[in-house]
């Protein structure tokens, strides 16, 4: 599903348009073409560093690639983040949401008619059927956790009463609900927090 043979600069030519760059930043060509391996990763650069382009390029590619549209997961901490999210993928002609934005939109959400999609982990693991729809689905090919750390900030206690956000800690079961690769991005990660993360997603690289 993930393994291609090509000629990856020539395909690069799509993310550029798509999102009207000159060029791609080194980190997010290669991770970009670990993703479309099938292999998880990893990504921790300061804010504005261009993290994103790396989901948002890889569903170019993967749809350029494969001739056909597919879906990303993208779990975000706030609303601002999603709403900033889809108004720049709306600008550039993708489709975009987030859970309970439109309660209209669920149907089409379920029918994978969206090529990008933000959820809380309170919104898609807490709800029987969004758990049930990433099971079925075959649409998914990329997870992603947007602000990574907040896994271990909020979804964690140092003391016996519960996390700040308990649906935090949670966040791998995912990964038995859908079959894809997983993207951690972050501003705020030392080696010792990329490690513990990677270790609660079973990330295989």
């Amino acid at each position: 599903m993930f393994g291609c043979n090509i000629n990856m600069d020539d395909e690069f030519a799509v993310v550029r348009s798509k999102f009207n760059l000159e060029a791609l930043k080194p980190f997010q060509e290669e991770t970009i073409r670990e993703l479309l391996k099938g292999r998880d990763s990893f990504v921790s650069i300061k804010t504005g560093g261009g993290k994103s382009i790396c989901y948002q390029g890889f569903q170019a590619m993967w749809a350029e690639l494969h001739k056909c549209e597919c879906s990303v997961l993208v779990v975000a901490p706030l609303i601002s983040i999603m709403k900033e999210q889809c108004e720049y993928l709306k600008s550039c002609d993708l489709t975009a949401t987030y859970i309970g934005r439109d309660p209209n939109e669920e149907t089409d959400i379920i029918n994978g008619r969206f090529q990008f999609l933000f959820a809380s982990p309170e919104s898609i693991l807490s709800v029987q059927k969004w758990r049930d729809m990433l099971t079925v689905s075959k649409q998914y090919k990329l997870f992603v956790v947007d602000e990574a750390h907040t896994i271990l900030h909020w979804g964690e206690s140092e003391t016996e009463t519960e996390p700040f956000r308990v649906w935090y800690s949670k966040l791998g079961e995912i990964r038995s609900l859908i079959e894809c690769p997983v993207l951690l991005i972050t501003a705020t990660a030392n080696k010792s927090a990329r490690r513990e993360m990677q270790k609660k997603f079973c990330m295989k690289d």
